[in-house]
């Protein structure tokens, strides 16, 4: 299967849980790297994802904690430095970037920050597996 492909199944599954609300949220704890979309990502793959975050976890506040790290970036500190290192405050400025796009402004996504979070989102997801046997 092509990586385009790959994407494309992802956004369909996600699609459907995101319109489910027995399913949409994903809480932190059980989120799998399945949940996550493939490194490389578009904007539609990376904003389904960023749907699955429950809602008790994000507020009106969070665009100041998106805002927190654009301006970090931006001032040249780099990812890593800027983003926080929980899932939970990882998730939360996915979504708020995903909500500054969806409604309030018409710019194009941070495509190298979402890509940063994800990235960081993975290696968590990843440390938090049990071993394998």
């Amino acid at each position: 299967m092509t990586a385009r492909e790959s994407e494309r199944d992802y956004v369909r599954r996600m699609e459907r849980r995101v319109f489910n609300p027995a399913t949409q949220a994903v809480a932190s704890t059980d989120l799998r790297a399945s949940d996550l979309p493939p490194p490389g990502a578009g904007w539609q793959a990376i904003s389904a994802c960023a749907l699955t975050l429950p809602r008790d976890l994000y507020s009106d506040g969070d665009f100041a904690r998106l805002d927190a790290v654009v301006n970090a970036v931006a001032g040249g500190a780099p990812y890593a430095d800027a983003l926080p290192a929980d899932l939970d405050g990882l998730r939360v400025i996915l979504h708020a970037h995903q909500r500054r796009i969806r409604w309030l402004e018409r710019e194009p996504p941070d495509l190298p920050l979402c890509r940063a979070i994800l990235r960081r989102m993975r290696r968590l997801v990843r440390a938090s597996l049990p071993p394998t046997p």
